[in-house]
């Protein structure tokens, strides 16, 4: 539900716990019913371990075999309002991200814009999504094409104003039903025309079950298009699925909608939209990764997903990629951050560790983000986070490079924002076998990796360490806790630390940090 983590538009989250009991009294007054009730819980809340160990089942994989972990940013929100729906970044911005040493963007594209009018596709629009992946591509970062939507569109079949971004007007059926804009923005997605707009795009039968066939050969279209360019990674599939008048979530004592309806539609319609839409992509290219959201609505703030494992009929492994968003309503409400109070994000570590264990497949998070400005101690709020899922996940991307609140960047000359600090730390961009544990610890400025190398890969280990911003009085590396356990060759220019192991295979450890003072120092 991104669309209001950007200041470029909309809601602005009231300053105290008021606001909550006013989501919960909008729920009720809606129409159509949506509100189950408003209680207690009564769920009892587990810390994570702290030193998890061997908790990543799978990875994204390059051409040599070694996994990618992934760090980036959403590029982005601006794109939403854009006349030619295109981000407000230029290439020079991309070389800044890398400069921050990610190594991905997840690159938001609209069905509108692609295919206007049924079975008419914009290639112009294509060509300018091309011309920046070669802007990314040049400057070594990754894409994933996210096919973004907030509050299904902009327009309904009618011709009035029913979301935010996502599905053209003619594939916005809402059979009449009423629908308006309110705020905050989220609850536009239970507007009655709204649910059943999603309703009628989920349809298997019937009048609208053109709808979800449209956006299939549409993604046909996206894949042959760009298939095979150098810096594309992954296509996701849909931002933020949202289930109609299926839709169930529970925050604390608020709950919406019947739970068990959620489970059975996301086990059958979502599930059966996924496969459909993997094969079809499929059918036009076999290579590149595929990553699918869970219905945003529970899971973003910490609610379970039923997709179950999926399958992928390219030959050889599977390439498909678990892709959520991490998010929390109160701290969003409240425009206030507390790292020691994360129920939220406590439920959202629980079930994605949980889902991991039953997918063994990669996970990324597409979206992640707050206010550095808000109230409480947002930066903290948010290194947490980024903890959580190192955890669990093998990458995360920022929500998002637009300047603002929620941005890293602020103003016309770009100047950093304090969320720079937290975001930019050392990682491993590439892994000779598989990482077991990776953390980072703000305060000490060490990084650590634990992973089993896999002696069948030529290629070294590469670590980003971000010299000049970390480490200005120096630092070093060590390698299972010594020096001289690998070679290293330091690329200062790149920022990457590529190691090579001197013995092979076995349980090994990299460690990043400060260089110990010298006497007199």
């Amino acid at each position: 539900m991104s669309t209001a983590r950007t200041t470029w538009r909309f809601w602005r989250p009231a300053t105290d716990r008021l606001s909550a009991l006013l989501l919960c009294a909008a729920l009720v007054l809606l129409p159509g019913g949506f509100l189950v009730g408003c209680g207690d819980d009564g769920e009892s809340l587990v810390d994570a371990p702290e030193v998890p160990s061997g908790r990543h089942a799978a990875f994204v994989t390059d051409a040599e075999g070694r996994a990618l972990l992934l760090r980036g940013m959403n590029v982005s929100g601006s794109a939403k309002d854009d006349p030619q729906r295109m981000p407000w970044v230029h290439a020079e911005d991309l070389v800044r991200l890398r400069q921050w040493g990610f190594n991905a963007v997840r690159f938001l594209i609209f069905w509108d814009a692609i295919e206007p009018q049924p079975g008419e596709y914009d290639r112009g629009y294509l060509e300018r999504v091309r011309e920046r992946l070669d802007w990314c591509a040049a400057a070594g970062l990754w894409v994933i094409l996210d096919m973004h939507q907030d509050v299904y569109g902009k327009f309904a079949f009618d011709g009035k104003p029913l979301g935010f971004d996502g599905a053209p007007s003619w594939a916005a059926r809402t059979d009449g039903l009423p629908h308006q804009i309110i705020e905050p923005w989220a609850l536009t997605y239970l507007q009655p025309g709204v649910r059943r707009a999603f309703d009628n795009f989920w349809a298997e039968s019937g009048p609208h079950a053109d709808v979800q066939q449209h956006y299939i050969a549409m993604w046909q279209v996206v894949a042959e298009f760009f298939r095979g360019h150098p810096a594309l990674l992954g296509y996701d599939l849909m931002n933020e699925p949202f289930a109609g008048t299926a839709a169930a979530a529970q925050w604390g004592p608020l709950r919406v909608g019947d739970p068990e309806r959620s489970r059975a539609f996301e086990q059958t319609l979502f599930r059966r939209f996924y496969l459909r839409l993997i094969a079809a992509l499929r059918a036009v290219d076999a290579d590149t990764w595929i990553f699918y959201e869970p219905l945003a609505l529970p899971a973003n703030n910490g609610g379970p997903s039923y997709i179950g494992k999926l399958a992928d009929p390219r030959p050889g492994e599977p390439r498909l990629v678990y892709a959520p968003h991490l998010y929390a309503i109160e701290p969003e409400l409240n425009n206030r951050f507390d790292p020691d109070v994360t129920p939220e994000m406590d439920a959202w570590h629980r079930q994605r560790r949980r889902e991991m264990e039953e997918l063994a497949e990669p996970m990324v998070v597409g979206e992640v983000g707050l206010p550095w400005n808000a109230g409480g101690d947002p930066l903290a709020y948010l290194r947490k986070s980024l903890a959580v899922i190192d955890d669990v996940a093998s990458g995360w991307l920022y929500w998002s490079y637009d300047p603002g609140s929620w941005g890293p960047v602020v103003g016309s000359e770009r100047r950093e924002t304090p969320l720079v600090d937290v975001l930019v730390q050392p990682f491993a961009h590439r892994v000779a076998g598989r990482p077991l544990m990776f953390r980072y610890d703000w305060t000490t400025r060490r990084y650590e990796l634990e992973f089993v190398d896999d002696p069948r890969i030529a290629a070294p280990t590469e670590v980003f360490v971000p010299e000049a911003r970390l480490y200005p009085q120096g630092w070093r590396y060590l390698v299972d806790g010594r020096d001289g356990a690998a070679r290293g060759e330091w690329d200062a220019r790149s920022q990457i630390l590529r190691l090579e192991l001197l013995h092979r295979g076995g349980v090994h450890w990299i460690v990043i940090e400060p260089a110990p003072a010298t006497p007199g120092s």
